[in-house]
């Protein structure tokens, strides 16, 4: 039994011995790379929404203009911690609008570092797209799910390779304002 407790005492020091430390030019890196992520995740995640909205409820420029606008608003108080993502789902979303986020948790503990900040950027922002629609044009629930599952198979089409960035820049940049006739 003492030696059980012994080499548990070893194994506990070595591991505590082998943490990673990183240097200052690591840090650096690290910092530079989690800004990277970010705004990549923000932008894609407007490229999607921007689709996906013109799909499924035929929003143009303006409409688009009009969300876009309210994403940012929410976003901002997010960013600036005046809510939390979690207390708009709880609050606002599950009780008023019938929305209810259920992340896979088993999927997240595979990824690394970038790719778990890259899911929780893209949580606060769907967070951020519900409570809009829901505030801006009164969407909520079944008409949120459709525009929400518009999103993911354009994701989908985008991780597999099936569409480009390019493609969703393209589709994106398509979007324009309807000309009034004359």
């Amino acid at each position: 039994m003492k030696r059980r407790k012994e080499s548990a005492k070893t194994s506990r020091q070595s591991a505590e011995q082998k943490q990673f430390h990183p240097s200052p030019a690591e840090v650096l890196a690290i910092r530079k790379g989690n800004k990277q992520v970010i705004e990549e995740t923000i932008s894609n995640f407007f490229m999607l929404t921007k689709i996906a909205a013109h799909d499924v409820f035929g929003f143009g420029q303006d409409r688009w203009e009009r969300l876009h606008r309210k994403m940012l608003v929410h976003m901002s108080c997010i960013g600036d911690k005046l809510v939390t993502a979690e207390e708009i789902n709880n609050e606002i979303l599950k009780p008023e609008a019938k929305i209810e986020f259920c992340p896979n948790k088993e999927h997240r503990k595979k990824l690394n570092h970038f790719g778990k900040l890259e899911v929780a950027v893209s949580d606060d922002m769907s967070t951020c797209l519900a409570l809009s629609l829901l505030d801006e044009f009164g969407y909520h629930g079944k008409r949120f799910g459709k525009v929400y599952n518009r999103i993911g198979e354009i994701g989908h089409k985008l991780w597999t390779g099936e569409i480009t960035h390019h493609d969703l820049i393209v589709m994106s940049q398509a979007i324009r304002k309807k000309r009034k006739a004359a």
